[in-house]
């Protein structure tokens, strides 16, 4: 029985293949091509040889990779695969077959490959189980493709959250990780060495429409405030993992004797860079370079757990020091010592909001604006217009010195920060914010409403 628009059709029986689903399904297939690699073998072609190992070709399901070393060679397996789908029946897709060049330069002598009376075409990049192989070897069209992923995974998961508005945001940081972040680590295990900050800017712009900030609000105010860290950190943590997994396996295994090759060449010079040596040069960096020269590890769960806190130290090391020299921070870095989820983006959405926006300098006061004029207004001219004060229209001034707002202020902020008021008195109103939090937002409100009529 099948389903199409009219319906369903009638039971009929079908006497060849299996049905779709079908568990017995990639396991007959697998037998039934398991005798490829040896037909593709010939006189003339063996593969790659790594050494220890001879790569000819790579099965994952119905994809086929065929690995050669010279144009001559990859045209013999070509051959005997053709001659071999032809004895099997099998047919080959010719608009999904293509031929990657590995190489350094992108001028290069293009081969005209055939299989059977058909050319095949011969491109610079090709995707393989979701993953861009580039004919350079570098991830850097990967990451783009895996940055339009997560952009549109984006947007698809804002049109899901974007039902529920009262959702907790720890739950929503959940679903997020779950849908977009998901998507956006793919295959990090191999690429995620390095900063990816084509794929940093998609959380970010998450967490800074949770927060209700402004997308130029500093990253490390955002990371800060909501108790995470950047993609980068995760990611290295990952490939650490990928390496433990390595360095365990047997001698025997394909992804051993490669990674055994990569080792033996940064043994021959030190300008080799790949993988095998950034992971030595990031566990150099993080203090654990005996691991690297053992090339064993015998607590794994104690050094996963240490490693994921050497990581978040080191981040929170250059999130500190941002804090105390950004000129964005003059206030903050009194309030906000360590990185860590504030109780009070718990709270409803508008209080969250006005809350977020005054701690992180994302709102439209002098002291913020005048960065933006041009030329640009010097940081002691930043003078409060509402009021005759001449005093700098900063935070402190608007939540607990300007006069405009007095009557405002007796109504939602407790005596005990607005009479006499001081700078000390503002930072702790604000650091305790998770105490008043709708007082303070429903103050902040109403100051803006009233700022914006003035």
């Amino acid at each position: 029985m099948c389903k199409h628009q009219a319906g369903l059709t009638d039971y009929f029986t079908c006497n060849i293949g299996v049905r779709q689903g079908e568990c017995l399904s990639p396991l007959l297939f697998s037998l039934f091509i398991n005798d490829m690699d040896a037909c593709a073998r010939s006189d003339d072609y063996d593969g790659i040889d790594f050494g220890t190992l001879k790569l000819l070709l790579l099965l994952y399901a119905d994809d086929t990779v065929v690995l050669a070393d010279t144009p001559e060679s990859l045209q013999i397996a070509l051959d005997n695969i053709n001659i071999y789908c032809q004895n099997k029946r099998i047919t080959i897709n010719y608009d999904k077959t293509k031929i990657v060049i590995f190489r350094n330069s992108f001028n290069t002598r293009v081969v005209g490959w055939m299989i059977g009376e058909r050319a095949i075409e011969c491109v610079n990049q090709f995707k393989y189980l979701g993953h861009v192989l580039h004919f350079n070897g570098k991830h850097n069209v990967s990451i783009g493709a895996l940055a339009n992923k997560g952009i549109a995974a984006y947007y698809a998961f804002r049109k899901h959250i974007i039902r529920f508005p009262n959702m907790p945001p720890g739950l929503a940081l959940k679903f997020f990780n779950s849908m977009v972040v998901s998507v956006i680590s793919y295959g990090c295990e191999i690429w995620g060495l390095r900063e990816q900050k084509k794929l940093e800017r998609i959380p970010l712009k998450f967490y800074k429409s949770l927060l209700g900030v402004k997308q130029t609000t500093p990253d490390c105010f955002v990371y800060g405030e909501l108790g995470l860290y950047p993609l980068s950190v995760y990611h290295r943590l990952q490939v650490l993992k990928y390496w433990l997994k390595i360095i365990k396996a047997g001698p025997d295994r394909h992804v051993r004797k490669l990674y055994d090759v990569m080792l033996s060449d940064s043994a021959r010079s030190n300008a080799i860079v790949n993988w095998a040596t950034q992971v030595r040069d990031l566990l150099n960096n993080l203090g654990y370079g005996e691991f690297w020269v053992r090339q064993t590890v015998d607590n794994e769960h104690w050094f996963i757990r240490s490693i994921e806190q050497r990581l978040k130290d080191q981040y929170a090391q250059h999130w500190l020091t941002f804090v105390n020299v950004s000129n964005k921070a003059i206030y903050y870095r009194d309030f906000k010592v360590n990185i860590s989820y504030e109780p009070y983006v718990s709270c409803p959405r508008f209080a969250r909001c006005l809350i977020a926006r005054l701690r992180c300098s994302s709102h439209d006061l002098l002291v913020e604006t005048g960065r933006w004029l041009r030329p640009v207004l010097p940081y002691l001219n930043r003078f409060c217009t509402k009021c005759n004060l001449n005093q700098i229209e900063d935070e402190y001034h608007f939540v607990l010195i300007c006069p405009v707002y007095a009557a405002l202020r007796t109504r939602y902020i407790e005596p005990r920060y607005r009479v006499n008021p001081t700078r000390n008195k503002f930072i702790l109103l604000v650091r305790n914010v998770s105490n008043h939090a709708v007082n303070l937002a429903l103050y902040l409100r109403s100051a803006y409403n009233l700022r914006s009529r003035l």
